[in-house]
């Protein structure tokens, strides 16, 4: 009987085989495309909705709620997916994350009022919510350094995927309301039977003291059998930051975010960041694309749009050597938190952001096109400042050397190393 948890049979014998970093990253990048069929849901769904014809129409402040209570959901689930993430493994939750979404297609099969879609949708935030906390630790532990920036542009893309999948099934399909939440649950499912044999984060399984499972993680990812080049400093690591975070203590609380200057750092770039990124209006204009648009172009409109985003995240892909990754944005900020408080640190970043991406969604309707738009376009100029003058640059950079970056930074700035000193 063949043991799973083995490195592949050449790499045991020092031939290289091909590594499965990629095919992991690919197969947990699958649940972002879940989340982006959650997201384009209402862009394919409200037309139907709010028609005449449909038997419990539903009203302007009826469709806001559906569309905005998907990050009430992903805010219930994020501290709790985050300390999950650290007693359970980065694998096993972000497999739990499907339960959600499949019960929430499940209830709009079903539905018959517009209080069974709220349910539906805070069931999906939640599982949105877990991908969120959760999936960005796994890729960002497992990936190697010179793969890690292709990693950050697969999610982002894979996201846009998913709102590209919902625009063209609802163009296919634009009075089939149930055939859009099937396509969804197909989604889900594909997602798991692709993501159920990848292997725990080696990361992980070294913070709860199992180094053996970790390295042969390790060596399946990478597809070679000598890996200890790369498991020992990785080891020396984690055992300093779990001991400056309270003596290894694996679930410190909230002081370990701030204990450490490399830590503070991070979860200020990932807050600002993520923040200015959420009022650039993203969320919103995919969910309301079809009623925003002008009447010719509400079927076909969608498609488009999601088709460009598709195209503008896959750009990284190609541009990022030449530019650096700065650009990746939120994404590189999120995988730089020291070992002992990423779960909880990934958690309340994905807190405070889905709070702004609420604020959007709801008041979109309400608060006038020209309002919103301009408002969207300062916050992208914002972005783009902040990025260049703030964000590390993280290419060819081990995790531990950018978390050191990070803390030598802080303790160059003489007002910021009187600060360090005085923390406890």
């Amino acid at each position: 009987m063949t043991n799973h948890g083995d490195p592949p049979a050449r790499a045991r014998r020092g031939r290289c085989c091909w590594p499965q970093e990629y095919l992991a990253a690919f197969a947990a990048s699958l649940s972002e495309v879940t989340i982006g069929f959650v997201y384009g849901w209402p862009s394919a769904a409200l037309p139907v909705l709010e028609a005449e014809a449909w038997p419990w129409r539903i009203t302007g402040d009826e469709s806001s709620w559906i569309v905005s209570l998907v990050d009430i959901g992903s805010m219930v689930i994020a501290i709790p997916a985050g300390l999950a993430a650290n007693r359970l493994g980065r694998r096993r939750v972000l497999l739990s994350s499907a339960v959600f979404f499949l019960a929430s297609w499940a209830i709009i099969i079903v539905a018959q009022s517009a209080e069974w879609l709220y349910a539906a949708r805070l069931l999906a935030g939640m599982g949105g919510g877990t991908v969120f906390t959760v999936n960005t630790m796994y890729w960002g532990e497992i990936a190697s350094p010179g793969f890690r920036g292709s990693a950050s542009s697969l999610t982002q893309a894979m996201l846009f995927l998913g709102v590209l999948l919902a625009d063209v099934v609802g163009y296919l399909y634009p009075t089939e309301y149930t055939t859009l939440a099937y396509c969804g649950l197909a989604v889900t499912l594909l997602f798991v039977a692709c993501f159920f044999p990848m292997p725990e984060s080696p990361h992980y399984l070294l913070m709860r003291a199992r180094p053996d499972l970790a390295r042969r993680a390790l060596q399946r990812l990478r597809g070679r059998a000598d890996v200890s080049a790369e498991l020992a400093p990785m080891e020396e690591a984690l055992a300093g930051e779990l001991g400056a975070l309270g003596g290894g203590d694996l679930h410190c609380g909230c002081a370990g975010m701030v204990r450490t200057s490399g830590a503070r750092r991070a979860l200020l770039i990932a807050v600002v960041v993520g923040a200015l990124q959420r009022l650039s209006g993203f969320s919103a204009v995919i969910a309301y694309t079809s009623t925003t648009l002008p009447r010719s172009l509400q079927s076909l409109g969608p498609v488009i749009i999601g088709g460009v985003l598709v195209v503008a995240s896959l750009a990284p892909l190609v541009l990022m050597d030449r530019l650096g990754r700065r650009p990746l944005l939120i994404l590189s900020s999120l995988v730089v938190f020291p070992a002992g408080v990423k779960g909880l640190a990934v958690s309340g970043v994905n807190i405070s952001l889905t709070l702004f991406t609420f604020f959007v969604s709801k008041i979109y309707n309400y608060a006038g096109e020209i309002v919103m738009y301009f408002s969207f376009a300062a916050a992208g100029v914002l972005t783009a400042l902040f990025t260049y003058f703030v964000i590390p640059e993280t290419r060819s950079k081990t995790l531990e050397q950018v978390v050191a970056e990070l803390d030598e930074r802080t303790a160059a700035h003489p007002a910021r190393r009187r600060s360090a000193e005085h923390l406890p």
